[in-house]
Order: C-alpha cells, then structure tokens, then sequence
C-alpha cells in the first residue's frame, strides 16, 4: 500500500491541498524551531557545513512556497528508480524478504 502511494505521487504530483498542508507543516515547524537556541545553532552548523553558511529562516520559507505540484512529481518521477532509491528493513533478519518486496512493488 505504502508503495503504491508513493507511485501515484510520483506520477501524479500531490494534490493541492496536500501540497498546501505540507507547506504550513513544515513552514510552522521552520519557525518553532526558531524558538529553542539548540536547535538553531544545530541548524546552522548543519547548513553552514552543507551550503557554506548558514540560510535565513525567511529563505528558506520563501523556498518552501515557491515548490510547486509539478516541482514535487518531477522530483519523485526522478528519485523513485531503482537505481535512485533504496529500501532498508529494521528487525530480525527473516523481515529482509519484506524490504524486497516493498521494493519489487515500487517499481512495478
């Protein structure tokens, strides 16, 4: 089930309603994290590591409602291929045949 829904987002996109509840999602998630100095200096380390320097919460707010419905199937279409994504299985190691089957079912 999982799979199949990961197929239709990446050949459909999200509907606008889930891309518009996905960007106050992760907008009012940016901005709480704003509160607590930790989590600031944590991400700005990170970003300074990955990009050079660390990135205004209002950039990257900006970013995040500029990413279109297009945007999001054309990254998914890209990224679900077998040979860009993988799967990984946690627990005892009869489960692994279940992560082989999640992903036979993705790229079905």
């Amino acid at each position: 089930m999982a799979a199949a829904e990961l197929r239709t987002l990446a050949r459909d996109g999200p509907t606008e309603e889930e891309l518009a509840r996905a960007k106050a999602i992760l907008s009012a998630s940016l901005w709480m994290a704003d509160e607590s100095l930790v989590s600031r200096a944590g991400r700005n380390a990170a970003q300074t590591l990955l990009f050079g320097a660390p990135i205004p919460s209002e950039t990257l707010t900006a970013r995040v409602e500029a990413v279109t419905a297009e945007d999001m199937r054309r990254l998914g279409a890209r990224l679900l291929t077998p040979a860009r994504s993988a799967t990984a299985v946690l627990g005892p190691k009869a489960a692994g045949a279940a992560g082989r089957v999640f992903a036979d079912a993705l790229h079905a």
